[in-house]
């Protein structure tokens, strides 16, 4: 079996927060809990390894990343669509930004962008 390409989820905190990214699937189920702990300020990466909380490999198709943050100053939900293929992501032509993504996270194949500002 062909490994998937990496996908992580860039995160943008404008100040220190409580965070939580859960994934969901196009019913509504959540399948992945991704984080949940207290972020500083700044943008961070969270890895996504195409694997459900029990470990199962997800099937292709579009999921939805969701993010809560709570803090001084900060008060967000944000939901961002993505869709998961088996494939080589860069083969795809998703990886449309490949300096700026290998100066931020060697490695990762794409980006999912949660960006969270000051309220």
């Amino acid at each position: 079996m062909q490994q998937p390409g990496r996908l992580a989820l860039r995160q943008g905190l404008p100040s220190a927060a409580a965070v939580t990214i859960d994934v969901y699937g196009v019913r509504g189920a959540r399948v992945r809990g991704l984080l949940r702990s207290e972020q500083v300020a700044g943008e961070h990466f969270v890895p996504l390894d195409g694997t459900d909380d029990r470990g199962h490999v997800l099937a292709n198709g579009v999921y939805f990343a969701r993010l809560e943050a709570r803090g001084p100053g900060v008060r967000a939900s944000l939901t961002r669509r993505f869709t998961l293929l088996r494939q080589s992501i860069r083969r795809c032509g998703l990886d449309t930004d490949a300096p700026a993504r290998q100066a931020a996270a060697p490695g990762v194949d794409a980006l999912a962008a949660l960006q969270v500002s000051h309220r």
